[in-house]
């Protein structure tokens, strides 16, 4: 999700205004990060294909400060894992 924030100032007075966009969701992609003899607190990264096809729009503009306005982003990343085996349902 891409947060954006910008606030502004006249005088005496602050307005901050946030907006936010979802720039990728994916749920049960059921891929295999490591192998099982991975240390514990290993850092693992995640492949490319994941996340290297979603790119953001360009109405977007970079960060900036200009007189009185200030406009900043944050990219803020949610990631579920499940460990260990799968589990079956039966109906």
């Amino acid at each position: 999700m891409l947060i954006e924030t910008t606030q502004t100032k006249a005088q005496s007075f602050t307005n901050t205004y946030c907006r936010s966009w979802t720039v990728q969701t994916v749920a049960n992609m059921k891929r295999k990060l490591c192998g099982e003899d991975v240390p514990v607190w290993t850092t693992i990264d995640l492949p490319k294909a994941i996340w290297m096809a979603n790119v953001l729009s360009l109405a977007i503009t970079p960060s900036f400060e200009v007189c009185n306005i200030k406009r900043t982003y944050e990219l803020e990343i949610r990631l579920g894992l499940q460990v260990g085996f799968v589990k079956v349902r039966y109906p």
